[in-house]
Parts: structure tokens; C-alpha cells; sequence
């Protein structure tokens, strides 16, 4: 596994290779800009620190994750299939997101504007960017669905995508 370092100093894990590592560093490099520290948090139930940026780093709990309100990332570790859904705080002009799936077989939604990347499987993601904002979408190997609706672009992996 790797990492990435976010504004603070803190580590997130990621679960990636290649071009999607890639992707997610970059990602959680430029939501670290404009934020003066960071946070990595390891359970949902922790609410996040308000005017920090805040990525959740959750083992793959399968079944249903959502994005806690006031967070800017959710990045899965394991390989369990997990559906993902995170939406910007505001439609009009959406804060950017980070959405990082993990090996298994995931199922995101974004909603507003920022990053999925999938990780490998057989993933479906669906970005529907609102406002001012947009989607990008990394997938890895897979055959993966991706839809986007609005302003978008997708990074297709190996597969029949």
C-alpha cells in the first residue's frame, strides 16, 4: 500500500497503483490547498473538524458508507464490496470531494463536484456534477459502468469499460 501526505503532515493510506495512486495523490494534494492543517480520521462516527480538511480512511466495511457532512474525503482500504455516496456541501458552486474506492466490487455516487477513483473490480460509478462544478473518474482493471451527467471526464483502467 501507499500514501499521501495532506496538509498537516498526516498520511492517508491508499489502497492504489499506477495511474490511480496517482490520481489520488494529486487529488488529495489539491484539496489540501487552502487549508491550513488536516485531519485523518479512522471512524465515521468521528464528526469532522470544522475549517480543517477532513479524509475518513475506513477498513471496507461492506454494505453502505456515506460521506459525513463537512468532510472532503472518504478513502476505502480491503476488498470488500461497498456502495459509496458523498455529495459537495453546496450545489450552485460545489467544494470539491475526493471518493476513493478500494479491490472489491464498489458502487459510487458523487453528487456536486470532485474525484472518483474506483480502485480495481467491478466497479460502478456515478457522478452527477451540479453547478459551476465537475467530475473525474479513474478507474482501475475491471470491467467497470460509469456515468457521468454534467461537466466531466473519466480515466478509463484496463477492461471493457
Amino acid at each position: 500500500m501507499a500514501t499521501a501526505t495532506i496538509v498537516g503532515g498526516e498520511h492517508v493510506t491508499l489502497n492504489l497503483s499506477g495511474a490511480e495512486l496517482k490520481a489520488a495523490q494529486d487529488a488529495l494534494a489539491k484539496l489540501s490547498e487552502g487549508y491550513s492543517d488536516g485531519n485523518v480520521l479512522h471512524n465515521l462516527s468521528n464528526s469532522p473538524v470544522p475549517g480543517e480538511l477532513n479524509i475518513y480512511e475506513i477498513a471496507s466495511p461492506g454494505g453502505t458508507v456515506t460521506l459525513p457532512s463537512g468532510a472532503q474525503g472518504l478513502v476505502l482500504l480491503g476488498n470488500k464490496s461497498t456502495v459509496m455516496r458523498g455529495t459537495s456541501a453546496d450545489t450552485v458552486n460545489p467544494d470539491p470531494i475526493l471518493l476513493v474506492g478500494n479491490r472489491g466490487n464498489d458502487t459510487v455516487f458523487l453528487t456536486g463536484a470532485g474525484s472518483v477513483i474506483s480502485g480495481s473490480g467491478l466497479d460502478s460509478v456515478v457522478a452527477t456534477a451540479k453547478g459551476s462544478g465537475s467530475a473525474a473518474v479513474w478507474t482501475g482493471s475491471g470491467n467497470d459502468t460509469i456515468a457521468i451527467t454534467g461537466l466531466g471526464s473519466v480515466n478509463a483502467g484496463t477492461g471493457d469499460d
